[in-house]
Parts: C-alpha cells; structure tokens; sequence
C-alpha cells in the first residue's frame, strides 16, 4: 500500500470509523479483509510507523476500542479532529424542549406570514414600538371572516371580542389580567372557573393577579355578585398562599382607600411621613367599599379567611371610613354564619340561631391579644360605636330580621371576645 492510500484510509477510520461500525458493519469488515489481503506477506518491521498506525487503528475499531475523535476535548478544534455539527444542533433542541416545558421559553413573535410580505404595517421589529396596521383593512377582514362564520363559531367570535372589549374597560392592562378576566367572565360556574384558573399555568407571582381581578371585578359590579366570592373562597382552600395575597390586598385598600396610613407596618409608616395628614381626603365609592366588606365577610364566616386579616387596623381610633367600612364587615360576617346563602340571606323558616357557628370565628382571635381587645372595644355598645351603627345601618339597609340577628351576634360575639371568654379548648 502506498502512502496515499494509508493516509487517506487513516482519515476515514478517523472522522467516521465510529459512524461507519455502527451503521454498517458490512463495509467496516470488507476493508479490514481487504487491508489484511494487501498487507500478506508484509513483514511489520518493515512498515514504517504511520502504515503501523493505520493498521492499529482498523484493529482497534474492528475489536470497538477506538476512542471517537470527537470525544476528546481538543479534538474537534484541530486541523485533522473530525467535528460533529449534529450534536450541538441535538443538545440545543433539546434544551428548547426543557424551557419550553418549564415556561422559561421566550414567547413566540406572533408574526403571520402577511405580516413578513408587508414590514410596513407598523414597526412589529422594534421592541415597544405601537403596532400601526391598517384599521380600515382590519375592520373589512374582521366583518368578512365573522360572514363566513357560522352557528356556534359566530357566537364564539363575537364573544371573544365583547370580552377583549370589556377587559379594556375594566383596566385590564397586562396579558396575566385579561386571560384571568377571560376565564372568569366566560366559566359555566365557580368551580369551572376555578380549575381553569389553575389550568393557566401561572407562576408563583402571576397567580396574585387572580386576587385583584376578583377584587377589582366584585367592587365594579352594579349588584353585589357573589360569584367572585364563591371563586376567592375555594381558591383559598386549595392555596395558603392565595390568602396571604387577599390579606395584603385588605391592607392595600384599607390604607390607600379607606386613608389608615397605620396600616401596612412600622416601615411604611415611617416612610409616609406628612403624608397621614391628608389620609381624610382619601374617598372611595360606597358600592365598592359595601361589595368589598361582603367579600371578605363570607371568607371570613366560611373558614377561608381568618379575623386575623384586621390585626393592623386601630380599632380605637378609625377614621370615618375604615368605621364604616368595619360595621358593614362585621354585620355581615354575623350573617355569613347564620346563612348557608352567599347573597346573606337568611333562611325564610324561623329557626334557631347558631350561636357556635359565629363563635369558631370569633374565637380565631385569641392568639392576636391586641386584636381580641380593639374588637371589643368597637362592639361594645357602651364604649364603642360598631355594635349601635351597625345594627341602624343593617336595619336601614335589609330589614328588621336581619337587625335583630346582628343585634344578637354583637352580643355574642362581644361575650366571647371578654375576659375570660375565649377557652383555648374550643379553638
């Protein structure tokens, strides 16, 4: 053999012997026999070194203990190392499969084919940059494609759009809060909206705008509704952290809404300031602070919250809205346990009032002393205003039965927040 042919045999063994034994065994034996046919008769010694070389190689290829060119840190950056341009590809795939699986994949572009044929339809390249398109155009196609929809695609289209529509107008700025919109606007019930909640496959931080969409939704309605409510209390069922976000979220609208600039903590009161002083300007409409106290007096009477979410408020010394707010909160908390109804209506039939359904809410405030003592104080119809108020706003409000059963819950719940009251075994 000459010493063309050993070196061109050598860089083939080299680049793709690997290759070439697993994928056909065949060809590898025929040139092994046939480089031994050749070499017959040869005396080794008399080979030089790279023919020797060569012929190691075929053994140890024949005998599968050739070592890959590849596999070796330096190889693939030689002249002569055999580079491999599929397994970067493979392993880059396949970290775009595990992203994609675990949500850490970037969004994709969005961008259809006409968009591509015509770049000049707003400046979809840039990164913020508004998207222009052609009004005009749209509308014609939207009218065309909803003609040429029909049954129950039609409704869907049209839907579909109504609620884009109704999103916008009810502030939902980000892609999070319109698909929770979307799912809550378009569930068949409660619990249908709370498993495609979960189906969203939001993260840890996303998961708190479902919090807000439901506070935001429940507060607009023209009617209280207690759908929102039904949602938020299952919700907290399943999840602890999803009432830590509704406890944050009372906080929030108690301060920024209602003006305790006390609300909060220590830090954010000191940051505040000056800024307490102007807390009596603060105003929030009355249908939204009444749908809000119903919110969270169902969560609160049904186990998914605690009276511990009021801990921060000073009872002894609340401003005219926070007062109102806590009489409204706390007269239907009364009712929440007397009722299996969320609208708070109680049962038509006289029945006897449950006097220990109220008192496992209100005995949840006996690790909380400072709590135990301001809701006593605002009940107290002596010393506080709460228990007087509330039972002429529910009086105005509702009627007369359901004065009389928040008349009785003030004094229930005033005879277990006393001295003595609370029994550490009924918790």
């Amino acid at each position: 053999m000459g010493e063309l042919e050993v070196e061109l045999l050598s860089r083939i063994v080299k680049r793709s012997g690997q290759q070439l034994r697993s994928d056909d065994p065949s060809a590898l034996k025929d040139i092994v026999s046939l480089v031994k046919h050749k070499m017959a008769g040869v005396d080794p010694s008399s080979m030089n070194s790279r023919t020797r070389f060569m012929v190691e190689q075929l053994t140890n290829l024949k005998n599968n203990k050739f070592k890959a060119a590849g596999s070796s840190a330096g190889a693939s950056s030689g002249a002569d190392g055999a580079v491999d341009h599929r397994t970067p590809v493979r392993k880059y795939l396949s970290s775009l499969n595990r992203s994609r699986a675990s949500g850490a994949a970037p969004d994709p572009l969005r961008v259809g084919l006409g968009e591509l044929r015509d770049p000049k339809r707003g400046k979809w390249w840039l990164v913020g940059a508004a998207w222009a398109g052609d009004p005009l155009a749209e509308h014609q196609a939207g009218l065309e494609q909803q003609g040429g929809l029909l049954g129950k695609g039609g409704k869907e289209a049209t839907g579909d759009a109504e609620l884009a529509r109704l999103a916008r107008s009810q502030g939902m700025n980000t892609d999070v809060r319109k698909g929770v919109f979307n799912v809550l606007m378009s569930s068949e019930d409660y619990i249908d909206a709370c498993e495609r909640l979960q189906q969203l496959g939001l993260s840890d931080v996303q998961q708190r705008e479902i919090a807000r969409v439901l506070l935001q939704c429940c507060g607009n309605e023209k009617v209280y509704n207690p759908y929102y409510t039904l949602v938020a209390s299952r919700l907290c069922a399943k999840s602890h952290s999803f009432q830590i976000t509704l406890q944050y979220i009372l906080w929030d609208f108690i301060r920024s809404d209602l003006g305790e600039q006390s609300v909060g903590g220590q830090e954010l009161v000191k940051n505040l300031g000056g800024q307490a002083a102007a807390s009596d300007d603060n105003k929030v409409p009355p249908r939204k602070m009444t749908h809000t106290a119903k919110f969270y007096a169902w969560c609160i009477a049904k186990g998914a919250l605690s009276l511990a979410v009021l801990k921060p408020i000073p009872f002894a010394t609340p401003l005219p809205a926070t007062r109102t707010f806590l009489i409204q909160l706390m007269s239907h908390v009364i009712l929440a346990t007397q009722t299996p109804s969320p609208a708070f209506a109680l049962p038509t039939a006289a029945t006897k009032k449950d006097r220990a359904a109220l008192e496992r809410v209100v005995v949840l405030c006996a690790p909380h002393p400072r709590l135990q003592r301001g809701l006593a104080l605002f009940l107290d119809p002596e010393g506080g205003a709460g228990a007087t108020l509330a039972a002429q706003w529910v009086g105005k409000r509702v009627g007369e039965r359901e004065k009389a059963v928040v008349k009785w819950g003030m004094k229930v719940a005033l005879e277990t927040l006393s001295v003595g009251g609370i029994v550490p075994g009924d918790v």
